[in-house]
C-alpha cells in the first residue's frame, strides 16, 4: 500500500499578471487534483484586473487565498511577496510540501507534481 500523498501549499506572487494567471492557476489546480492543497496568491498592487480575475477563480470553490499588498515603491518586490505568502501558508495550512512559483508562467506548473513526487519518494527537502 502506498503512502498517503502529502498536502501541498503553493505560493504564487503576482503583479499585473491577469492574462497569464488565467492559464497558470488552472494548470496548477490540474497538477494537484486529487491531493490536499492550498494556493496562496500574493498580489503586489496589480492594476490590470488581476485581483478581479482571481476572485472569479476563487468563487469556483478552489482552495485559493488572496493576500493583497500595496506595491511599496518602484522595482521588483518578489522576495517580499514570496516571504509573505510562505509565512501565511506555514501559519494557515498543515502542508508538508511548499512550492513557490511565479504567476507569469515562466516556471511551468507542469513540473509541480514531479517535484512533489521527488520530495515524497526520495525524501528531498528542496527540489
Amino acid at each position: 500500500m502506498g503512502a498517503v500523498p502529502q498536502a501541498v501549499a503553493v505560493n504564487l506572487p503576482v503583479y499585473n499578471e491577469r492574462e497569464a494567471l488565467e492559464q497558470v492557476v488552472p494548470a496548477i489546480l490540474s497538477q494537484l487534483r486529487g491531493r490536499r492543497h492550498t494556493i496562496c496568491i500574493v498580489d503586489g498592487g496589480s492594476v490590470d484586473g488581476t485581483k478581479e480575475s482571481l476572485r472569479r477563480l476563487m468563487a469556483d470553490g478552489e482552495p485559493i487565498s488572496l493576500l493583497e499588498r500595496p506595491k511599496p515603491g518602484p522595482g521588483c518586490h518578489r522576495g517580499d511577496a514570496s516571504r509573505a505568502g510562505l509565512e501565511w501558508l506555514v501559519a494557515n495550512t498543515e502542508s508538508a510540501v511548499f512550492v513557490d512559483i511565479d504567476g507569469d508562467g515562466s516556471q511551468p506548473p507542469a513540473e509541480i507534481l514531479q517535484g512533489v513526487q521527488l520530495v515524497e519518494s526520495l525524501g528531498f527537502d528542496v527540489v
